[in-house]
């Protein structure tokens, strides 16, 4: 019998720890800090209070899962997977499911298993955070504007003063080196990171900027969820510097070269070290900030129409959305099968939660 119990799969983690602490002011000794190390695992806890439970699990095992797992209700994936054995198990045994993955390739994995989803009675929710998340409602929310959608353009902005741990240091390495393809009016397109710069105006604090084409999850998402066939998402760092510098970077043939171990090692561990001693200097801010553009016809007539949310501190915000998801979903609002976020939840409801609690700005610049 399942007890209502939420696992966090990478609880002790950056943004793991940041659900499990919101999770735990209601749901105390019902919430799991799960992952590879127990040692982890415990110390967080013992951080905490003891108001988690540690739990030692590897997700990336074959069909070996701990026992414990199967009385679970919800369980909020943390980590990237590499292949969909745990993912099914959950729908097997009609665990509820969340994953806060960015990347596109790890939330395909997912939907795979619809109909399994349909058939055990489990609802999950994929595609939340910030972006996808965040940029998808905002992008859900300005096309049911209009009659008719024909562009949507996401941006993302991080701040390089945030403290980014080895996934998110990852995560650029291996998106800047990589060309990837996207549809495009029923045609593919190969597109180059860090190309056809657009300048655009974002929150106050931002100013006008320009940012770069990148392989974010957005772009494929919206293609499905938004009846659109044009899409694109760009990115920039709150640091002109640092965003002029990937761009140099990428032009001189920097991504080539990430193709050899040696000098991608070394490279991760050099951007590691400059991104640290950025906040010890505090160079950067940890601004983040999310924006959609939507161009298309209403009554007629061409129009296109902007919104943002911007906030401080990407973890958290990834990690109370990742939350405010659980809690949706323990209310009893579940739906059978795979959904993206902008799927199953509506932009004002998640905003009013998040106002409380995350101090974010959203601002309609239509």
């Amino acid at each position: 019998m399942k007890t209502g119990t939420i696992a966090v799969i990478g609880g002790y983690g950056q943004v793991g720890r940041v659900i499990c602490k919101r999770l735990m002011m209601h749901h105390s000794n019902k919430v799991i800090a799960a992952g590879r190390s127990f040692k982890k695992a415990k110390a967080f806890s013992e951080e905490v209070e003891n108001k988690v439970v540690p739990q030692l699990i590897d997700v990336m095992s074959n069909d070996q899962y701990p026992d414990w797992l199967k009385e679970v209700d919800i369980c909020v994936m943390c980590i990237e997977q590499k292949h969909p054995n745990f993912i099914k198990f959950c729908f097997q045994h009609h665990i509820h499911y969340i994953d806060i993955s960015p990347s596109y390739e790890s939330l395909s994995q997912v939907m795979v298993f619809d109909e399994l989803a349909k058939k055990s009675q489990s609802s999950a929710v994929i595609g939340v955070g910030l972006s996808p998340g965040l940029s998808n409602l905002l992008a859900s929310q300005l096309s049911n504007e209009m009659d008719q959608v024909e562009q949507i353009d996401t941006y993302l902005m991080l701040g390089i003063g945030e403290v980014h741990g080895h996934d998110g240091v990852n995560w650029l390495l291996n998106h800047i080196q990589k060309n990837y393809t996207l549809m495009e009016n029923g045609l593919e397109k190969q597109v180059k990171p860090f190309s056809d710069g657009k300048r655009s105006a974002f929150h106050h604090s931002i100013g006008k900027r320009t940012a770069y084409r990148f392989n974010l999850a957005d772009q494929y998402i919206l293609q499905q969820t938004a009846d659109v066939t044009k899409t694109s998402s760009r990115f920039f760092y709150d640091s002109k510097l640092a965003t002029i510098g990937v761009v140099v970077a990428k032009k001189l043939g920097l991504s080539y070269l990430l193709r050899v171990a040696v000098i991608k090692r070394a490279y991760r561990m050099f951007l590691s070290l400059s991104l640290k001693l950025f906040e010890k200097l505090r160079i950067g801010t940890d601004l983040y900030t999310v924006k959609v553009e939507v161009s298309g016809e209403k009554q007629g007539k061409g129009v296109q129409y902007e919104a943002s949310i911007t906030g401080n501190n990407n973890t958290k915000i990834t990690g109370e959305v990742a939350a405010v998801v659980v809690d949706y979903l323990q209310s009893g609002k579940k739906q059978a099968g795979v959904h993206y976020l902008e799927q199953m939840m509506e932009l004002d409801e998640i905003l009013f939660l998040l106002d409380e609690r995350a101090n974010v700005t959203y601002m309609n610049h239509s």
